[in-house]
């Protein structure tokens, strides 16, 4: 039996969306659905082709089997998920446990949603805004960064369940040994950058800059008997290495349309994923 002060482990790799419609005309998506442009779609087909290739998925996630993959229920992030997993599951061992959850959706910033991205002097004051004051919510039923910050709390329990309900399946069954779950998030930036902010704080708050496509990880402790006491270790920040700017164009609209429709019709049949809440 685990004592208070045990400490548990598990990993969270973190990959935004590719480039939406809305991203390429500069428009605020909150949680609009959204969809990937051409180069949306080429980004996710390159992170897809990188994951697959052995040597360099343990670049990023070493020998850590994924166990769990969690998606933002919005269009743009299933749409990233299914080309990055129709390129991956091929090579994975043994099939991971797939879940879409409203907890990942992107910061709802209500009548600015469809809109231009606001002015230099307009961003400035939002950042003023933001540093001051983290309950401001955007007109029309947004959200504010507190709220945000309150489903990556939520969301974060529920990956801490998990971790908890797997060593206790290893006590039951007589054995010491775990090895630690690994999580693969597909989700936005915004939850990218709160997430950040609760498991790697620093003295300067994190900025919502996570390029389309990019790969975070970090390396999870939860302290037993303490459920607040969780903190993380970043390994991979921002990476984009996957990328191949000369290749972004490779697959024109039309194609990349019916090749995104082909992955995600699959995707939905055959990965199955279930919500939750």
């Amino acid at each position: 039996m685990e004592q208070d002060g045990t400490q548990r482990r598990c990993f969270l790799t973190m990959i935004r969306h590719g480039e939406s419609e809305h991203n390429k005309r500069r428009l605020c998506q909150g949680q609009q659905p959204g969809r990937l442009s051409s180069r949306g779609i080429n980004q996710a087909i390159q992170l897809g082709d990188w994951f697959a290739d052995n040597g360099r998925r343990r670049l990023i996630c070493g020998k850590k089997s994924v166990t769990h993959v969690y998606s933002s229920d919005l269009l743009r992030v299933k749409q990233t998920a299914a080309l990055v997993l129709s390129k991956v599951r091929q090579v994975w061992k043994r099939s991971p446990v797939y879940a879409q959850t409203t907890l990942l959706r992107e910061r709802g910033v209500g009548s600015l949603e469809g809109q231009p991205w606001r002015s230099k002097q307009e961003k400035e004051e939002e950042a003023q805004a933001d540093c001051n004051g983290r309950d401001w919510r955007a007109p029309g039923g947004g959200e504010s960064w507190n709220d945000v910050r309150d489903r990556c709390l939520q969301f974060l329990n529920v990956l801490r369940d998990h971790v908890n309900s797997a060593a206790s399946t290893v006590q039951e069954g007589g054995t010491s040994k775990q090895d630690p779950l690994h999580f693969l998030v597909f989700t936005h930036g915004g939850i990218i950058r709160e997430l950040m902010n609760i498991l790697v704080p620093s003295k300067a708050a994190w900025k919502n800059n996570a390029r389309n496509t990019s790969v975070w990880m970090v390396e999870l402790c939860w302290v037993m008997g303490d459920p607040h006491s969780i903190s993380g270790t970043l390994t991979v920040r921002n990476s984009v290495d996957h990328v191949n700017p000369a290749k972004l164009d490779m697959w024109q609209s039309e194609n990349a349309d019916q090749y995104l429709l082909e992955c995600l019709e699959k995707f939905d049949s055959e990965l199955q994923f279930h919500l939750e809440d």
